[in-house]
């Protein structure tokens, strides 16, 4: 009789020594996607991204002021407050300034910035500039 223990086969050695290979190797896995994933948090918008998300800024404030010829545009200062106003808010919402927004809060971003409204005072503000240089129709 041999002194083999019962219920190991042959093949015990090199069943364990397989399934520590398979170990070491989902614990690679493991580790990329934890990389990948740290990858996917810490990425920012690409060019074009940015690119996009500036041409953005610029159609809402464009938008907002009434065109490129209404006064309000025209006039430095309140042009000036309304892009600092829309970069404001677009780093209150995300942390960040535009160009270091996350990759995968780009989406988010357009539709904030595409959603975006000065405040009050801003608003009048423009509304006034722009009607003052408007002839009376009466």
């Amino acid at each position: 009789m041999t002194q083999e223990i019962v219920g190991r086969s042959k093949d015990h050695e090199k069943q364990l020594a397989e399934i520590n290979v398979m170990r070491k190797m989902l614990d690679s896995i493991e580790n990329h996607e934890e990389r990948i994933s740290n990858l996917e948090d810490t990425m920012r918008v690409n060019a074009v991204q940015e690119t996009v998300l500036t041409e953005e800024v610029n159609k809402v404030v464009v938008r907002f002021l009434q065109g490129k010829q209404a006064p309000a545009y025209q006039n430095r200062s309140i042009r000036g407050r309304a892009y600092s106003s829309i970069n404001k808010d677009i780093v209150k919402k995300f942390g960040v300034r535009r160009k270091e927004i996350p990759a995968k809060e780009y989406q988010q971003a357009v539709t904030f910035i595409r959603q975006w409204q000065p405040d009050y005072d801003l608003k009048n503000e423009i509304n006034l500039a722009n009607e003052i240089s408007q002839p009376y129709a009466g």
